[in-house]
């Protein structure tokens, strides 16, 4: 038996729908999104993928369909990379944009906005590297707004923005707590609100290891 080589499959000019693409697809194939504005819920189904736009995040949207349920789910899967979208309008306080559980992930280029919950949620021993994207206007009614990470798991946080963002409790910017390795480098971290007493911009709590080394932290504030 030989493994079929990985395919680049192209929405919407060969799949319809970004979700199309990913039920066909293959172990390490990439869906290449056009520009556009894309109304789904996503799920890897477990699949190794490379989610990218070809024009960027500016010309490139994933919306849900349903605002009430995750924008992207990625369950028990490794190798995935989501590059170059606008990830907005997640709507419910129990829903994230991106929620990866036990997987590993990397998400660079991408701007999320206007979710209520946490924009990234990674969990149950799952592994993200976040690389110059920006969290921006994203407000959570629980923890972090933007990247939540607990459960044991693990986030390298490089050269991204966060910016006005709001939670109801720590971290308004950047949330860790119950993992096992934080690194946080030469990240912007501004005007971002936290409804405790503690982490405005960035809250750390039971973390084996963390790492924040040469960030610009300014005008975040905690109740």
């Amino acid at each position: 038996f030989q493994a079929m080589p990985p395919f680049v499959r192209m929405v919407p000019s060969e799949y319809a729908t970004i979700q199309s693409a990913i039920n066909a697809a293959g172990p390490g194939d990439t869906i290449l999104v056009a520009q556009g504005d894309y109304v789904e819920n996503l799920n890897f189904l477990g699949k190794p993928l490379t989610l990218i736009s070809e024009a960027g995040r500016d010309l490139t949207t994933i919306r849900p369909a349903n605002p009430l349920n995750d924008i992207i789910v990625i369950d028990q899967a490794q190798n995935c990379v989501i590059s170059g979208f606008t990830i907005r309008d997640v709507n419910h306080p129990a829903s994230v944009g991106i929620e990866c559980i036990d997987c590993e992930l990397t998400i660079r280029n991408n701007l999320f906005t206007n979710n209520r919950e946490a924009a990234v949620w990674i969990r149950d021993g799952g592994s993200v590297v976040a690389e110059n994207n920006e969290f921006r206007a994203n407000i959570s009614g629980g923890d972090a707004a933007t990247l939540l990470c607990r459960g044991y798991s693990r986030a390298v946080v490089i050269g991204n923005v966060f910016r006005d963002n709001v939670s109801s409790w720590a971290g308004g910017g950047i949330h860790f707590s119950s993992g096992e390795y934080a690194e946080v480098v030469r990240n912007l971290v501004l005007r971002n609100g936290g409804g405790t007493d503690v982490g405005g911009g960035i809250f750390v709590s039971g973390v084996d290891t963390a790492l924040i080394v040469n960030n610009t932290i300014d005008s975040n504030a905690a109740n």
